[in-house]
C-alpha cells in the first residue's frame, strides 16, 4: 500500500508575518544553543522567521496560514497532518534556497580536522564535496565500494529527487 504523498510547499507562499522555526524537541535538548542560531541564520539569510518551541504532540496555537520551518520529519507530519491550517517546510529545504549556503557548506567542511569524512547522509556527501573534502558514504563503507559525489548543484540535484519522486 502507497502512502499519502505531501508535497511541500513552494517559498514564495510563505507568509513571512507568520513564519516560524520549530527546532524540535530532540534539538532543544541536544544543543539548546543552536535552536537560537539557526534562526538567527534564517533572520540573516532568509528573512523574518520568529521562534516556536510548542511541540508537535501540542496545538501549535498559530493562526490559519502560518508556516513552521521544521527540523524533524516528525514534527514535519504532525504540523502538516494534524492541525488545521498549519502547514510546514523543512529547515533543509529553506537552507537549500539560501544563495549563500554553498559558502556555509565550505565553512562546515572546514572544519573537519580530516581529509576523509564518514556521512550517512547524500546531502552531506555533497555538501563536503563542496567544502573540498572527501566524503564516505556509510553504505559506500559496508559494501566496500567509492563514494561518488554525483551532482552538486543544489537545484539539479532536488529537480532530480523531484522526478524521483514524481515517478515513484
Amino acid at each position: 500500500m502507497k502512502g499519502i504523498r505531501i508535497d511541500s510547499m513552494k517559498l514564495s507562499d510563505i507568509d513571512m508575518n507568520k513564519c516560524y522555526f520549530n527546532p524540535g524537541c530532540a534539538l532543544s535538548i541536544y544543543k539548546p544553543e543552536s535552536e537560537h542560531k539557526v534562526l538567527a541564520m534564517l533572520n540573516k539569510h532568509f528573512g523574518p522567521v520568529k521562534m516556536h518551541n510548542i511541540c508537535c504532540h501540542h496545538d501549535p496555537e498559530l493562526p490559519p496560514g502560518s508556516t513552521i520551518i521544521n527540523n524533524c520529519a516528525g514534527c514535519d507530519r504532525r504540523f502538516r497532518s494534524l492541525y488545521e491550517g498549519i502547514q510546514t517546510i523543512t529547515l533543509w529545504e529553506v537552507i537549500d534556497s539560501i544563495e549563500e549556503v554553498n559558502k556555509l557548506q565550505k565553512e562546515r567542511a572546514a572544519q573537519m580536522p580530516c581529509q576523509d569524512v564518514a556521512v550517512y547522509c547524500v546531502s552531506c556527501i555533497k555538501s563536503m564535496a563542496i567544502g573540498g573534502k572527501t566524503a564516505n558514504h556509510m553504505v559506500d563503507l559496508i559494501l566496500g565500494e567509492e563514494t561518488e559525489d554525483q551532482e552538486t548543484r543544489l537545484d539539479l540535484y532536488h529537480d532530480a529527487l523531484d522526478e524521483y519522486i514524481d515517478a515513484h
